[in-house]
């Protein structure tokens, strides 16, 4: 169900775009592949068995999943409010505005990115 939630979450990614679900019914295309993933979970843990190694979840289990994945629209939306717009993290160092620092020296790829 992480995968449900995150799907809706990296519908905005711009730090601005603070509300998820604003605009959520205006694509179809996104809601289909939505509702598709989720029936496809369900069979999967429902009738997948020994063939993809799961058990059949109770419906206390299947609820702990969806709070679980909903966790991750608090974090998405934390995320954009606690985080500076202008801080950048990547494997050689961290940036923020004109505070540089590096464990590494970057490489050429990652200066032209």
């Amino acid at each position: 169900m992480l995968q449900v939630f995150n799907e809706i979450n990296a519908r905005k990614l711009k730090i601005t775009e603070t509300n998820v679900f604003e605009h959520f019914f205006n694509n179809p295309l996104f809601l289909v592949i939505l509702i598709t993933t989720i029936i496809i979970q369900l069979i999967m843990i429902k009738f997948g068995g020994k063939s993809i190694k799961a058990v059949e979840l109770t419906f206390y289990e299947n609820l702990l999943c969806i709070v679980l994945g909903s966790s991750s629209l608090v974090y998405g939306l934390l995320t954009k409010i606690l985080l500076p717009d202008n801080l950048i993290i990547c494997p050689s160092g961290v940036e923020f505005g004109s505070f540089k620092f590096y464990w590494k020296k970057p490489s050429v790829e990652e200066k032209e990115e």
